[in-house]
């Protein structure tokens, strides 16, 4: 008797293998594995002389940081965001995401920044009230060539 059970049970789960479940949808595979391309802006690194001095990864954060030669969009938004996180924590890079991509073409520099925070608060009559704080944002660049952090700051 026990052989006969262990036998049906055998079969039962040997049938319900070989099924397989679909719901007939058709997946676009080119969303599932190209990421979103982001979106790059111009800068002219002249125009932030004033926040270079004593900018550097070195005064900021005791060392020298490069991320080899040839640096990517993607890789410059990655490398800032674990930069800003450990310069100025969690909690900053939360608050300024998502983060923005500019490029001097000139320089050959990737600059990235968190954008501007907004607070969103409710009155007493239960109104939303969407509040853009003029305080300042993080700050990266990195040469596009050699891949050396130049500057990090927050403006404020």
């Amino acid at each position: 008797m026990k052989k006969v059970l262990i036998l049906i049970i055998v079969m039962f789960l040997v049938l319900l293998g070989g099924c397989t479940l679909t719901d007939n949808t058709d997946i676009d595979m080119s969303t599932v594995l190209e990421p979103e391309p982001i979106e790059v802006s111009s800068f002219d690194i002249v125009d932030y002389k004033i926040w270079l001095e004593g900018s550097s990864p070195k005064e900021v954060m005791g060392r020298e940081i490069n991320l080899g030669p040839n640096v990517t969009s993607e890789q410059a938004l990655e490398h800032a965001e674990d930069i800003i996180k450990e310069v100025f924590g969690v909690d900053t890079v939360s608050a300024h995401k998502p983060f923005m991509v500019y490029y001097d073409e000139h320089n050959k520099l990737w600059m990235v920044t968190g954008k501007f925070v907004d607070e969103i608060n409710t009155t007493p009559d239960g109104k939303t009230i969407i509040e853009v704080t003029l305080g300042g944002r993080p700050h990266v660049v990195i040469n596009q060539l050699s891949g050396e952090v130049i500057a990090v700051w927050h403006d404020e």
